[in-house]
């Protein structure tokens, strides 16, 4: 199975995209469709559910060659956790930081595993660059700086409100995207500032058969 590596913006950190991911992406799709989906994460604009990791198990060689070959995780990684994820906030109810792009975390070593497998696929995700300090990742040492920049923006109601970012605005720049598309996977380091590239004319509803669909998978690595 073939991968390609993008690299985004200027720092260049790698995101790997794998096409036709999975042998029977239809039977992912129906043991989302049985879940009960609740609020697990504030962050996420919409509702989760934990999906079995072993769906993978099969693909485990060529995912171990690109944690190795392309993010250096040759000590191997640890799962933290996996879920099905359907996007259900509508634009106007979003807090200000989910307009806005957000990390996983700024450990360099934690990994995010995005599959897409709503049909048709119902937005993809951007990758940003914070104009200010110029950042793409946030790294621990960067992280102090650059939340006291946004911060105070947060908290004032300076940053816009009421739309899921999809474009540069004042603040950030789109470097890159990645397309949805069925039965793609893309991995990423989850320090690089990204957010869902949502489409505003979604279904936000909490049906998962409807809604945007994907299994998110986050690795730790050692």
């Amino acid at each position: 199975m073939e991968y390609e590596v993008l690299r985004f913006g200027n720092e260049k950190n790698p995101v790997v995209i794998i096409d036709n991911f999975h042998p029977d992406p239809e039977a992912l799709r129906r043991a989302a469709y049985g879940l009960e989906y609740s609020k697990l994460s504030t962050g996420f604009p919409g509702l989760r559910a934990p999906f079995d990791p072993n769906y993978m198990g099969q693909l485990m060689p060529l995912l171990q060659h690109i944690l190795v070959e392309i993010f250096g995780l040759s000590k191997g990684v640890t799962l933290r956790e996996c879920c099905a994820s359907i996007v259900t906030i509508k634009p106007e109810d979003l807090s200000v930081s989910q307009c806005m792009p957000h990390i996983d975390g700024a450990d360099p070593m934690q990994l995010a595993l995005l599959h897409y497998i709503d049909a048709p696929a119902k937005g993809g995700t951007g990758f940003y660059r914070h104009k200010e300090t110029g950042y793409e990742a946030i790294t621990p040492e960067r992280e102090a700086t650059y939340f006291s920049k946004t911060q105070p923006g947060f908290e004032k109601g300076g940053f816009p409100k009421g739309a899921y970012i999809t474009d540069s605005n004042a603040y950030y720049e789109k470097i890159g995207k990645i397309e949805g598309k069925y039965n793609r996977m893309a991995i990423y380091r989850g320090n690089l500032l990204h957010s869902g590239d949502i489409n505003p004319e979604n279904n936000f509803c909490e049906d998962p058969a409807k809604a945007r669909l994907s299994i998110n998978t986050f690795l730790q690595g050692r």
